[in-house]
């Protein structure tokens, strides 16, 4: 599924997501596109930081109610993407 990741100061970029488990999920890297603002990243398409705050909305996904924006954190980063912990426990 697509998923847009807000970053903090409101850029935006789009990831597909795989691994989603009650606890969080991973996204995969490259980034499908971004645009907006990263107050101090290094480039639109580079992932945040580990313990940055983030929030995700589903873009594309299998069900129409998939609106909702999820706060979660950022765990790990690796060469394919970045482990997300939600925040408030698994989406509903």
């Amino acid at each position: 599924m697509t998923v847009e990741l807000v970053l903090p100061g409101g850029a935006t970029q789009l990831l597909r997501s795989r691994d989603i488990s009650e606890v969080g999920l991973f996204l995969e890297y490259p980034v499908i596109s971004a645009s907006g603002n990263q107050g101090g990243q290094s480039g639109a398409h580079d992932p945040p930081q580990v313990g940055t705050e983030v929030y995700l909305k589903v873009v594309q996904a299998l069900t129409e109610d998939a609106s909702a924006r999820i706060k979660a954190r950022v765990v790990r980063i690796c060469d394919e993407g970045i482990a997300l912990r939600f925040e408030n426990g698994p989406p509903r």
